[in-house]
């Protein structure tokens, strides 16, 4: 039975790892962690730029051949090890400047 308090907008995924929850936490929240992992073989990233505290910002981007990407958003929540909240949005044509895309809540 799907949880009532989530709404029609919310995609949910649960998977467990083999893994403390530290190692887990320090995968999306240090900088050296979550290049190794975050985008799939033959993606360069060339900005990954992280500030995991609430009201912090972060920032990835890079290419794959011609394609780049530039994606941003703010940490809403930081409880280490067990809850990390932020934002999510893609910029336009992978520029910064441009205007951010939808944003979503991770």
């Amino acid at each position: 039975m799907p949880d009532a308090s989530l709404d029609t907008n919310t995609l949910r995924l649960t998977r467990i790892f083999d893994a403390t929850r530290e190692r887990v936490f320090d995968a999306w929240a240090k900088q050296d962690h979550f290049v190794q992992w975050m985008c799939p073989p033959g993606v360069e990233i060339t900005v990954c730029e992280i500030d995991v505290r609430p009201g912090g910002a972060w920032r990835v981007g890079g290419h794959r051949g011609d394609h780049v990407f530039a994606t941003s958003g703010k940490y809403v929540e930081v409880e280490r090890p067990k809850r990390l909240v932020f934002t999510w949005a893609h910029h336009a044509d992978g520029d910064y400047a441009k205007p951010r895309g939808h944003e979503t809540v991770v």
